[in-house]
């Protein structure tokens, strides 16, 4: 199925907000090991944000650079955002559906994030309908969403998501760079001009981990 996964962050919450902290966090998780442990190798990695077949797709390999596992770097990342060894970093809630497979995902986010950044987490499971809620009122700090296709276009996972007050950007990203390509997108003359927008869309979103 054309689905993306992610860990969304309340961009709302003062640490969250910290784009170092982000980085750090992502950093500090290894996806192979992820999708190898909790879900036996049904899924892909990812470090994109577009989902593979559209015209668009960037693929892993301009961002992984930037945003991939590298647990010697994370403590680092986390240090200059102003928090060594997690010191002064409240214990962050994951919200979450209430099953086998989210508490085994929530256990080994848990364990990456303490093992490699001294970052608490705490779970909050929940059932589908208050998980829904809770996102749609914005009451959430770590959330594994994602996105699933509508229509096979690249606008459909990027725009309302992203955009500032879009109808979906619950996580409250906000970004003039986001904004201006979504303008440039809009305005375009020519499907490939159309596309290379949406792609400075999505290089905006992953790189600044919005």
């Amino acid at each position: 199925s054309a689905r993306i996964t992610t860990i969304e962050t309340q961009m709302t919450n003062e640490t969250l907000a910290n784009f170092g902290v982000r980085l750090a966090i992502s950093q500090a998780i290894d996806r192979e090991a992820l999708v190898s442990a909790v879900f036996d190798n049904v899924h892909a990695p990812a470090y994109y944000w577009v989902v593979k077949g559209l015209t668009g797709h960037q693929g892993n390999e301009p961002f992984e650079p930037v945003i991939g596992y590298n647990p010697e770097q994370a403590p680092t990342t986390l240090a200059d955002a102003g928090f060594p060894n997690g010191e002064g970093i409240p214990t962050l809630t994951w919200t979450a559906r209430d099953n086998e497979q989210k508490r085994n995902e929530f256990a080994f986010i848990q364990k990456a994030l303490k093992d490699t950044l001294n970052i608490n987490i705490e779970a909050r499971f929940v059932d589908g309908d208050t998980r829904s809620a809770l996102f749609n009122a914005e009451d959430f700090q770590l959330f594994p969403g994602g996105w699933q296709l509508d229509y096979p276009d690249i606008e459909n996972p990027l725009v309302g998501l992203f955009n500032t007050d879009g109808g979906n950007n619950k996580y409250n990203c906000s970004d003039p760079d986001i904004d201006a390509a979504f303008e440039e997108a809009a305005n375009a003359t020519s499907e490939e001009a159309r596309i290379e927008a949406y792609e400075k869309v999505e290089t905006n979103i992953i790189e600044k981990l919005c």
